[in-house]
């Protein structure tokens, strides 16, 4: 499980590397990132842990069918060529920060892929996120 910071009160961007569970080896040494192609959308929800359960009480939301987006899936038109970077990053703009509890947390979020075609959930992961509050 990944950990990102998100610190009240200041923008921010997140680039994550998603393998997903196509990706091939590249040279039999490692698996690479592949990028996504067009046709895919993403949405997160986070929220804060219950007991054992992860549906406690919504602290933010995601996506990049949104204007503007706050998750980019970097696309390419070729799939086939192993990826250096990351392929999706999350977005916090100072506004959307700011709506966060301005107090120190841990919270979690599910990052879903979906094909925009079929709407099913090609890729899935669970990021843990501490919250850091603004001192004011």
């Amino acid at each position: 499980m990944a950990e990102i910071t998100l610190k009240v009160g200041q923008s921010s961007t997140h680039d994550l590397k998603l393998r997903p569970a196509d990706a091939t080896q590249a040279d039999g040494i490692a698996l690479y990132v592949k990028p996504f192609a067009s046709g895919y959308t993403a949405s997160m929800v986070i929220r804060r842990k219950a007991g054992n359960s992860f549906n406690g009480p919504l602290i933010d939301t995601l996506s990049s069918e949104t204007s503007p987006s706050r998750i980019n899936l970097l696309i390419s038109s070729s799939t086939s060529l192993p990826a250096a970077g990351p392929n999706i990053q999350l977005v916090w703009t100072t506004a959307d920060s700011l709506a966060l509890p301005n107090e120190t947390a841990t919270v979690y979020g599910t990052l879903k892929i979906k094909k925009t075609s079929t709407s099913q959930v090609e890729h899935s992961r669970r990021i843990s996120f501490e919250i850091k509050p603004e001192i004011k």
